[in-house]
């Protein structure tokens, strides 16, 4: 049953125009791999089950085509009349289920092709540095691209794999408009969207990015917020994944502030004003995306706040994005 769902969403996945404009045939075919992978685990954890426990498991997407299953039984009903029909209701492992099940339909394309192009920009760096005399710009754009392809591949496997031998089970979803609007605003294709209110142009070359050493100095800085950035996403390992709660993170940069990674993120871009701002408007927009990665973990807290975990972690790490401050 759950093949049936895979197989369906990599149907829109190869049709719609949006996944097509940006889903590429290399992409596609990561895609095609991933399917083949999942569908290959479903079916090998159905007959496992099946053969040692006599049972077939209850999986996310069998939960999901029973809810489908029933609702289209009861519209069937509905248009014939029955007198007697059935009442389609959603309880809480089904809701996570559902949810769960979005959240991976979003991010898995997404991540992909960040993940392709993130690689293919550190191949074409590595190239670049091994034929032309090192610079430090070739080296920061170098580093840069290095690290945007470790977080990426993280990303893309945390959305990708879910086990009990990885420990990064589903156990809740964000159940709140307000914290889906928060998340995807930031991705493609609502970030299209939040970019026309909230407007942070660069590509202008200030003073301080005309003089070499404020140059190189706030890019060292810039690279150190991405190594932290970074540093997060490999803290989170195989729990990597917005939206959901797949186990409490308590170790590398998160024993010290709950979000490091939105704190650097948003640091990194600050930076980058210095040197490429147009005009005092691109801090402005900076400070626009501080409200919104604000409310992402305001949103975030108030739902791992329903695990005692976090609890106990929020009482360890007092600070939510500035030490000493917040």
């Amino acid at each position: 049953m759950g093949g049936v769902l895979l197989l369906a969403a990599r149907q829109i996945y190869l049709t719609h125009s949006y996944y097509r404009s940006f889903l590429n045939v290399e992409a596609q075919h990561l895609l095609d791999s991933v399917f083949v992978i999942m569908l290959t685990c479903l079916l090998a954890a159905t007959l496992v089950r099946f053969l040692f426990q006599k049972k077939l498991p209850v999986t996310k997407l069998s939960l999901i085509f029973a809810l489908v299953l029933k609702s289209t039984y009861s519209i069937v009903q509905f248009i014939n009349r029955t007198p007697k029909r059935v009442k389609v209701t959603i309880d809480g492992e089904t809701k996570v289920a559902l949810l769960s099940v979005l959240v991976k339909f979003f991010y898995i394309p997404l991540m992909i092709s960040f993940l392709l192009g993130n690689y293919h920009g550190l191949v074409n760096n590595v190239q670049v540095a091994s034929h032309t005399e090192l610079t430090f710009e070739i080296i920061f754009d170098l580093l840069v691209t290095a690290l945007f392809t470790i977080d990426t591949l993280i990303f893309t496997c945390g959305y990708i794999f879910e086990s009990d031998i990885l420990q990064n089970r589903i156990r809740s979803v964000e159940p709140t408009v307000l914290g889906w609007v928060a998340a995807l605003s930031t991705y493609p294709p609502f970030n299209g969207l939040t970019s026309q209110f909230i407007i942070m142009a660069g590509g202008a070359t200030t003073f301080l990015a005309a003089d070499v050493n404020a140059n190189h100095i706030i890019k060292a800085i810039i690279l150190l917020c991405h190594v932290i950035f970074v540093s997060a996403s490999v803290a989170l390992g195989t729990k990597a994944s917005n939206l959901t709660n797949r186990g409490i993170v308590s170790r590398g940069p998160y024993t010290v502030i709950r979000h490091p990674a939105y704190l650097a993120k948003l640091t990194a871009w600050f930076l980058e004003g210095l040197l490429f701002a147009p005009n005092i408007g691109y801090f402005f927009g900076w400070a626009g995306f501080v409200f919104i990665y604000s409310m992402r973990a305001i949103t975030e807290e108030r739902h791992l706040s329903q695990d005692p975990d976090y609890i106990k972690y929020k009482q360890k790490v007092r600070w939510r994005i500035i030490p000493g401050l917040i």
